[in-house]
């Protein structure tokens, strides 16, 4: 509704996000106007994965590749778009950061996150036979966007130390920028 009214500088605070849906990275990018870079992802279609998920697997068993593309990305070139970062910017949150830097949709500012750009997901719980204990094991590797980026961590546009506050960094950024 805001963009709608005009609204075109945009703050999104992740500071201490631990994640969540990563559809809602897609959902906020598409109320801008924009569109995410395509994640690579390595998968791995095992019988357990086609037991737990029956109607998710339905490819061959084994691994597959899909190529990272940063050129589905779109940028609104109407919005100026910040998103704040910490060390405790996590998971989809992360994701989320990820698509905006590699995408060039916006500006990151803050501090790096401990969490990697290309992580693992997508997570199957299974109960080993003999001990019975349960273990997690994620199915799928997801790679960033721009393979030549880090792949250790995040660096933000705007990085900030921990005495700064972000969000005032950002508002100064803002009002430096024309329209």
């Amino acid at each position: 509704d805001e963009i709608k009214k005009g609204t075109n500088k945009i703050i999104i605070d992740l500071r201490n996000n631990p994640g969540g849906d990563s559809r809602a990275c897609s959902r906020l990018l598409e109320a801008m106007d924009m569109r995410e870079p395509s994640y690579g992802v390595f998968a791995r279609n095992s019988k357990l994965l086609k037991k737990t998920y029956p109607n998710k697997s339905n490819r061959s068993f084994g691994n597959k590749e899909f190529k990272a593309n940063k050129t589905t990305a779109k940028r609104n070139e109407k919005i100026n778009l910040v998103l704040l970062t910490s060390e405790y910017t996590f998971s989809s949150a992360n994701m989320f950061v990820v698509f905006v830097q590699d995408g060039n949709l916006g500006k990151i500012i803050g501090v790096g996150s401990s969490n990697k750009p290309s992580c693992y997901g997508d997570v199957l719980n299974y109960t080993m036979e003999n001990s019975k204990l349960e273990v997690g094991m994620s199915y799928n590797r997801f790679l960033r966007p721009d393979e030549f980026a880090n792949q250790e961590i995040i660096i933000p546009d705007i990085e900030t130390s921990y005495e700064e506050d972000s969000l005032d960094i950002a508002i100064d950024y803002l009002n430096s920028v024309n329209n």
